[in-house]
């Protein structure tokens, strides 16, 4: 279960620490605290992981729709096919890993062919 950063919400406000090297692991990290902290009781702590429990596939989900919306993807589709170049494309523009992009598409069901 390698950490990812950590959470803390005190009522209204919430402080994450992020310990990634790169601006667009941390992005992502930060989308999941957003989640993690919305989600948590008034004055919680949460740590951000790789775990598979149902809080952090969650906090991976709205991160992806938040920063790469399935919307923008099937707009970028013929059917729901993408060309291939298009994760490289998607993910520069929108600053995250090409991984997420892949991701959010698969759990859209949206398939990356080659073009």
């Amino acid at each position: 279960m390698p950490l990812v950063g950590a959470v803390a919400r005190d009522n209204q406000r919430a402080r994450f620490g992020l310990i990634q090297d790169d601006q667009v692991h941390r992005r992502f990290s930060a989308a999941r605290a957003t989640y993690l902290a919305w989600t948590s009781g008034a004055k919680d702590s949460r740590l951000i992981t790789n775990a598979v429990t149902r809080d952090q596939q969650a906090s991976r989900a709205f991160a992806a729709e938040l920063l790469v919306p399935a919307a923008y993807l099937r707009s970028q589709a013929t059917g729901r096919k993408l060309p291939s170049y298009k994760a490289d494309e998607i993910a520069y523009e929108a600053n995250v890993s090409p991984w997420v992009v892949q991701r959010q598409a698969a759990n859209n069901h949206l398939e990356f062919v080659a073009a």
